[in-house]
Protein backbone atom coordinates (compact mmCIF):
# COMPACT_ATOMS: atom_id res chain seq x y z
CA UNK A 1 0.00 0.00 0.00
CA UNK A 2 3.38 2.39 0.67
CA UNK A 3 4.14 1.70 -2.58
CA UNK A 4 0.75 2.47 -4.08
CA UNK A 5 0.87 6.15 -2.52
CA UNK A 6 3.89 6.87 -3.56
CA UNK A 7 3.06 6.23 -7.31
CA UNK A 8 -0.74 7.48 -6.15
CA UNK A 9 -0.60 10.00 -2.88
CA UNK A 10 -4.68 10.41 -3.20
CA UNK A 11 -5.64 7.00 -3.33
CA UNK A 12 -7.92 6.82 -0.69
CA UNK A 13 -8.44 3.12 -0.95
CA UNK A 14 -4.55 2.47 0.05
CA UNK A 15 -4.96 4.66 2.97
CA UNK A 16 -7.81 2.84 4.19
CA UNK A 17 -5.92 -0.27 3.86
CA UNK A 18 -3.07 0.93 5.82
CA UNK A 19 -5.03 1.91 8.76
CA UNK A 20 -6.66 -1.35 8.78
CA UNK A 21 -2.94 -3.30 8.02
CA UNK A 22 -2.35 -1.23 11.52
CA UNK A 23 -5.26 -2.28 13.35
CA UNK A 24 -5.04 -6.01 12.50
CA UNK A 25 -1.74 -6.11 13.53
CA UNK A 26 -1.95 -5.01 17.02
CA UNK A 27 -5.22 -6.55 17.17
CA UNK A 28 -3.50 -9.93 16.55
CA UNK A 29 -0.58 -9.58 18.98
CA UNK A 30 -0.52 -9.86 22.68
CA UNK A 31 1.39 -6.72 23.81
CA UNK A 32 -0.29 -3.97 24.92
CA UNK A 33 -2.09 -1.12 22.49
CA UNK A 34 1.06 1.17 21.76
CA UNK A 35 1.15 4.49 22.41
CA UNK A 36 -0.27 6.51 20.15
CA UNK A 37 -2.23 4.08 18.05
CA UNK A 38 -5.54 6.31 18.10
CA UNK A 39 -3.91 9.74 16.85
CA UNK A 40 -1.81 7.16 13.76
CA UNK A 41 -4.98 5.54 12.59
CA UNK A 42 -7.31 8.41 13.30
CA UNK A 43 -4.77 10.82 11.20
CA UNK A 44 -5.19 8.16 8.34
CA UNK A 45 -8.62 8.22 8.42
CA UNK A 46 -8.55 11.91 8.36
CA UNK A 47 -5.91 11.94 5.72
CA UNK A 48 -8.37 9.66 3.41
CA UNK A 49 -11.45 12.36 4.27
CA UNK A 50 -8.97 15.12 3.40
CA UNK A 51 -9.18 13.80 -0.37
CA UNK A 52 -12.72 12.62 -0.38
CA UNK A 53 -14.72 13.34 2.69
CA UNK A 54 -17.52 11.26 1.77
CA UNK A 55 -15.58 7.91 1.56
CA UNK A 56 -17.94 5.43 3.07
CA UNK A 57 -15.26 3.45 4.25
CA UNK A 58 -13.38 6.08 6.01
CA UNK A 59 -16.39 7.69 7.50
CA UNK A 60 -17.84 4.46 8.96
CA UNK A 61 -14.10 3.53 10.46
CA UNK A 62 -13.67 6.96 11.99
CA UNK A 63 -16.72 6.80 13.67
CA UNK A 64 -15.69 3.26 14.82
CA UNK A 65 -12.59 4.50 16.04
CA UNK A 66 -14.23 7.00 17.76
CA UNK A 67 -16.66 4.48 19.87
CA UNK A 68 -13.73 2.29 20.47
CA UNK A 69 -11.08 4.76 21.93
CA UNK A 70 -12.81 7.24 23.54
CA UNK A 71 -16.53 7.89 23.19
CA UNK A 72 -16.83 10.77 20.97
CA UNK A 73 -20.29 10.00 20.45
CA UNK A 74 -20.60 13.23 18.63
CA UNK A 75 -18.03 12.58 15.96
CA UNK A 76 -19.13 8.89 15.80
CA UNK A 77 -22.54 10.09 15.55
CA UNK A 78 -21.35 12.31 12.60
CA UNK A 79 -19.54 9.92 10.68
CA UNK A 80 -22.46 7.11 10.88
CA UNK A 81 -24.62 9.99 9.42
CA UNK A 82 -22.15 10.89 6.53
CA UNK A 83 -21.94 7.01 5.57
CA UNK A 84 -26.34 6.43 5.44
CA UNK A 85 -26.17 9.96 3.46
CA UNK A 86 -24.30 8.11 0.75
CA UNK A 87 -26.50 5.09 0.75
CA UNK A 88 -27.26 6.42 -2.66
CA UNK A 89 -27.87 2.96 -4.87
CA UNK A 90 -24.10 3.59 -6.52
CA UNK A 91 -21.94 1.31 -7.46
CA UNK A 92 -19.86 2.62 -4.48
CA UNK A 93 -22.80 1.82 -2.00
CA UNK A 94 -23.70 -1.67 -3.53
CA UNK A 95 -19.68 -2.60 -3.02
CA UNK A 96 -19.40 -1.44 0.80
CA UNK A 97 -22.85 -3.10 1.63
CA UNK A 98 -21.32 -5.79 3.03
CA UNK A 99 -19.65 -4.08 6.03
CA UNK A 100 -22.11 -1.11 6.13
CA UNK A 101 -23.35 -1.01 9.76
CA UNK A 102 -24.00 2.31 10.47
CA UNK A 103 -27.41 2.45 11.18
CA UNK A 104 -26.89 -0.30 13.72
CA UNK A 105 -24.14 1.59 15.12
CA UNK A 106 -26.03 5.02 15.28
CA UNK A 107 -28.54 3.41 17.19
CA UNK A 108 -26.31 2.25 19.80
CA UNK A 109 -25.30 5.78 19.60
CA UNK A 110 -28.44 7.00 20.49
CA UNK A 111 -29.82 4.20 23.34
CA UNK A 112 -25.78 4.96 25.44
CA UNK A 113 -28.09 8.65 24.97
CA UNK A 114 -31.12 7.50 26.08
CA UNK A 115 -32.99 8.51 23.12
CA UNK A 116 -35.18 4.70 22.66
CA UNK A 117 -37.01 6.47 19.97
CA UNK A 118 -33.99 7.17 17.36
CA UNK A 119 -32.24 3.97 18.49
CA UNK A 120 -35.23 1.91 17.46
CA UNK A 121 -35.45 3.76 14.04
CA UNK A 122 -32.17 2.61 13.37
CA UNK A 123 -32.00 -0.48 14.58
CA UNK A 124 -35.35 -1.24 12.52
CA UNK A 125 -33.14 0.21 9.12
CA UNK A 126 -30.21 -1.88 10.43
CA UNK A 127 -32.24 -5.30 10.51
CA UNK A 128 -34.35 -3.69 6.59
CA UNK A 129 -30.95 -3.56 5.56
CA UNK A 130 -29.80 -7.15 6.42
CA UNK A 131 -33.22 -8.69 5.51
CA UNK A 132 -33.14 -6.75 1.59
CA UNK A 133 -29.24 -8.27 1.09
CA UNK A 134 -28.69 -11.63 1.27
CA UNK A 135 -25.59 -11.60 1.39
CA UNK A 136 -25.20 -9.47 5.41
Amino acid sequence: YQRILRAEPTNVDAINSIAYCIKFQVASSDEPLPAGLYETVKGLYLQALAIDADDIEANFNLGSLHLQFNEEIDAALECFRKCVAQNDGSAEAELSAAVRKEHYNIGLIYDKLGNAEQASAHYKQAMQTCLDDPQM
